[in-house]
C-alpha cells in the first residue's frame, strides 16, 4: 500500500470525499450496484503536520476508538475489506477555507476531549453530567462531512435556507446524487480505490494543489 499512498500523495487535496462501503454489502450487491449503496463518507485532510492525505471521519456506530478521528489515507485502505471510492472537487480550496475548517477541526477535537473526561468522571452517573454527555455526542459521519462543507461554504445551512446537517446521508455525497455545490465548486466522478479488481484508478490520478 506505499505504492497507492505514493501516487495519491500529489492527487488529492483538502476537501475531496471519500466514500466507503461494508464488505457485506458487496456479497448482496455484487458490481456497479453496489457503488450506488455507500454507507460511509469521509473527508481528506492535507495539512503540514502530515505528509500524505489523510482521511477526517466519524467513527461509524460501534467502532472502537474516539468518535471523530483522523487516519492515513493508506492505512484506511489497507485496512478496509469492503469498497472506498473517492471524488475530488474541481479545484483547490482557498486559504481562508482551509484555516476555517481547521479552525473547526480544533474545536470539536476540544469538545471530544472533554467529553471523554465525562466519560470518565459519569461512569454509572445518571443525573445531570449524563445529559452533558449527550450534548457532547460526536456527529455521524454524514452529519461531519455535511457540517465541513458548510463551513468551507460549499453548502448552505438552515440559516440560508439549506439543508441541516444531520438531514444528510453518505449516499448523498455519491456521484449518482449529484450534489450541488456553492461558490463554483463540484464534485468529480466516483473513482473506486480499493474493493474490487481493476480498482486501479487512483494509478491514474494528476497531481492537484493540496
Amino acid at each position: 500500500m506505499a505504492e497507492a499512498s505514493h501516487s495519491l500523495l500529489g492527487a488529492l487535496k483538502t476537501g475531496d470525499i471519500i466514500l466507503v462501503a461494508p464488505p457485506a454489502l458487496l456479497r448482496w450487491l455484487p458490481g456497479r450496484l453496489a457503488r450506488r449503496h455507500w454507507q460511509h463518507v469521509a473527508l481528506v485532510v492535507r495539512d503540514a503536520g502530515h505528509e500524505e492525505p489523510m482521511v477526517w471521519e466519524a467513527a461509524p456506530a460501534g467502532a472502537a476508538g474516539p468518535g471523530v478521528r483522523l487516519r492515513r489515507l493508506s492505512k484506511r485502505l489497507q485496512q478496509h475489506a469492503g469498497r472506498i471510492g473517492l471524488r475530488r472537487l474541481n479545484r483547490a480550496l482557498e486559504p481562508e477555507q482551509c484555516a476555517a475548517l481547521a479552525a473547526w477541526r480544533a474545536e470539536l477535537a476540544a469538545r471530544q476531549s472533554e467529553r471523554s473526561l465525562l466519560d470518565l468522571m459519569g461512569a454509572g452517573e445518571d443525573g445531570w453530567l449524563g445529559g452533558a454527555q449527550a450534548a457532547l455526542s460526536a456527529p455521524l459521519p454524514p452529519e461531519l462531512v455535511a457540517r465541513a462543507y458548510q463551513h468551507l461554504g460549499l453548502l448552505d445551512g438552515p440559516e440560508r435556507k439549506g439543508r441541516p446537517a444531520q438531514e444528510y446521508v453518505a449516499r448523498d455525497f455519491s456521484e449518482r446524487e449529484d450534489l450541488h455545490l456553492s461558490r463554483g465548486y463540484t464534485l468529480g466522478p466516483e473513482i473506486l480505490l480499493a474493493g474490487e479488481p481493476g480498482a486501479d484508478a487512483w494509478q491514474k490520478l494528476t497531481a492537484q494543489p493540496v
